[in-house]
């Protein structure tokens, strides 16, 4: 299992930690521990454990470093290209800190190597193994490499796909709980592949291979998934073995989604939540206002300043295919008001709602703006 530092800190509770991540760090994986040493420079892939006094103002790394501080690091260690965790001096000496994320490493390379044994017992070659890490980091693989990992396995590369990813709740339990998942899906090796990525153990189905769909493979799995313990999210299906690396992160999003939405739910599939994800992801890049088109916002001021509910009106509207009878009635509206709001709107917006274009803006725009 490839480490990082959102890992150990859940590791290394109950010490309590401050941090500073650069993006991309839960993508990110580290391989062992080492001491700080002062004046050295600090390598992407350890992780370095320091005491804040040793540290000098600037950090000299090359590429993004993991630092686990001992005391508040300076201010430029803190907002730097740099993942840092830092805790109270007063609660741990850099040494037995070193010692316990020593430990973690070691704990996790035996479990991996165990689980890796427990695979490669039921058939699951280790090369294959090794192209699926690869493809989930988003590493450049050669082609022929990845094609002939997936016919030693009696898979072709444009098989039909699936992939889930599984995870521990309780962070505690998480290598047991998944040692376990991934023994009760070995009598399926053949017609999936388990790898373990970060804090996840995830499947590869091949639907072509097992002769199924994407219902069929996860009612076929969906018995080992438990509610409460694990959070599992599954993709859409796939064409291309090569793409896996995309659908890993439809897996992640169904499931940080579908916790909140359907907490109850053994497993969360993307496609139940793919809207959500497309507007999550444009919010990360872009302010709702500047996505929005200039006579909705013209709507939205004209509901604050005059206390309106014009712009709900709309997406009702909207969402009921334009049907004023539907609109009317689910808003508790007489259908002459329904009618005459509906003028007032275009006569405000100057929107036409008769383009299909200007709908569909309309409507994701309503989305993102929460209305």
């Amino acid at each position: 299992m490839r480490l990082n530092l959102q890992i150990l800190r859940d590791e290394l509770a109950p010490l309590e930690f401050s941090s500073h991540l650069a993006p991309g760090a839960a993508t990110r994986s580290c391989t062992f521990a080492l001491p700080y040493v002062p004046a050295e420079p600090l390598e992407e892939g350890p992780v370095y454990v320091a005491q804040a006094g040793e540290l000098p103002e600037h950090p000299a790394a090359r590429g993004v470093a993991s630092v686990i501080c001992v005391g508040e690091p300076p201010a430029a260690w803190r907002h730097g290209n740099l993942d840092v965790l830092w805790c109270d001096e007063r609660a741990v000496d850099a040494r037995s800190l070193l010692a316990r994320v020593t430990r973690s490493f070691a704990r996790h390379d035996e479990w991996e190597r165990s689980m890796r044994g427990q695979l490669a017992e039921e058939g699951q070659p280790r090369e294959l193994e090794l192209v699926l890490e690869g493809l989930l980091a988003h590493r450049l693989l050669d082609e022929r490499r990845i094609e002939a990992a997936s016919a030693a396995f009696g898979w072709a590369v444009h098989d039909h796909y699936l992939c889930v990813s599984v995870a521990s709740v309780q962070r505690g339990q998480s290598q047991e709980r998944l040692g376990a998942t991934a023994a009760s899906l070995s009598a399926l090796v053949g017609q999936l592949a388990c790898v373990l990525h970060g804090e996840h153990l995830v499947v590869v189905c091949n639907l072509t291979r097992a002769g199924t769909d994407e219902e069929g493979m996860l009612r076929r799995i969906s018995g080992v998934f438990v509610p409460g313990l694990l959070a599992v999210g599954a993709s859409t299906g796939y064409a291309d073995l090569k793409n896996t690396f995309y659908y890993y992160n439809q897996t992640l999003a169904a499931a940080r989604l579908g916790s909140l939405r359907a907490p109850g739910e053994a497993c969360w599939r993307y496609g139940d939540y793919l809207l959500d994800d497309m507007l999550r992801r444009v919010r990360l890049r872009q302010i709702p206002d500047a996505l929005t088109p200039t006579g909705l916002l013209a709507l939205m001021e004209h509901d604050r300043t005059h206390g309106t509910e014009l712009t709900r009106l709309l997406r009702g509207y909207l969402d009921r295919d334009r049907n004023v009878t539907r609109t009317a009635r689910d808003l508790f509206l007489t259908r002459s008001t329904c009618i005459r709001h509906l003028e007032q709107i275009r006569e405000i917006s100057g929107l036409d709602l008769d383009d299909a274009d200007v709908r569909l803006a309309c409507s994701v725009a309503l989305r993102l703006q929460g209305r």
